[in-house]
């Protein structure tokens, strides 16, 4: 073998691995029980309520990275590789695939301001709900909404499920670890103002 066909023949092996990588990190097996915590957690730090983004991972996935659509959306929150690029996620790894869900979603509660119209523009485009000035018309829409708006709810007021257990438990942590560095910033206050 020449020095050249060595050297393509690695370049080929070398960009083969790169260029399948989000692939390789796609086939990695995930539990429901992981992608559920991973969401609930990730939504409460963006700021997002979990049983939303709960209700959208289930009606899109059903909690499964493994999911692609017709269409080319892919994993728990069916994102689409050139959506998920602009905003910044790989949606072939399941951990890049919720935040990026989330943060498309809250990226569109901020413009829509209610959750029904940042859930249609997730389901049929924000540019959509923008020339229809709210809902628009279609039937896999309005059923997308009420979907995800039912599955939130179900997660809300069933308390003893196990998914509301484990967003009370990553709440009370969360409150936990801001009790804790508000007392902190108390005593680093009085200790300042004993210095002076």
């Amino acid at each position: 073998m020449t020095k050249k066909s060595l050297l393509t023949t690695v370049v080929i092996l070398l960009a083969t691995f790169i260029f399948s990588g989000s692939q390789v990190i796609a086939n990695q097996k995930v539990t429901e029980s992981q992608i559920v915590e991973q969401i609930i957690e990730t939504a409460i730090s963006m700021g997002v309520e979990p049983e939303i983004a709960l209700g959208i991972a289930k009606k899109e996935s059903e909690f499964c990275q493994e999911k692609r659509s017709s269409a080319g959306a892919v994993g728990v929150f069916q994102l689409m590789p050139s959506t998920a690029r602009r905003i910044g996620y790989n949606p072939y790894q399941y951990k890049e695939n919720i935040k990026g869900g989330i943060a498309y979603y809250k990226q569109l509660k901020q413009i829509f301001k209610t959750d029904e119209l940042a859930l249609a523009a997730y389901n049929a485009g924000p540019g959509i709900v923008k020339r229809c000035g709210g809902m628009p018309p279609y039937a896999e829409t309005k059923r997308f909404v009420r979907l995800v708006m039912a599955y939130s709810n179900e997660f809300k007021t069933n308390a003893n499920s196990d998914v509301a257990k484990k967003v009370a438990a990553n709440k009370q942590k969360r409150e936990m670890i801001a009790a804790e560095k508000e007392h902190r910033e108390m005593i680093t206050l009085f200790m300042l103002n004993q210095a002076i």
